[in-house]
């Protein structure tokens, strides 16, 4: 079983075209993944949920047209 990685805020930002004020209104707004704790002052997101989270998004967005 592959080991799960880890996405840090600069890269998820990249990732979703997106700034770090909109990443924390996501999680507050429409359930995006919330990150977790590596060391006291850094912060990381599941790369398997946020994916899972993108997937679902566009499964929503495909149903709604």
């Amino acid at each position: 079983m592959p080991l799960a990685t880890h996405i840090r805020l600069p890269e998820l930002t990249q990732k979703l075209g997106v700034c770090r004020s909109t990443v924390y209104k996501l999680i507050q707004q429409e359930g995006f993944p919330r990150p977790f704790k590596i060391t006291r002052r850094v912060s990381a997101w599941s790369e398997d949920e946020v994916q899972a989270y993108l997937e679902r998004q566009q499964t929503q967005y495909i149903e709604r047209r």
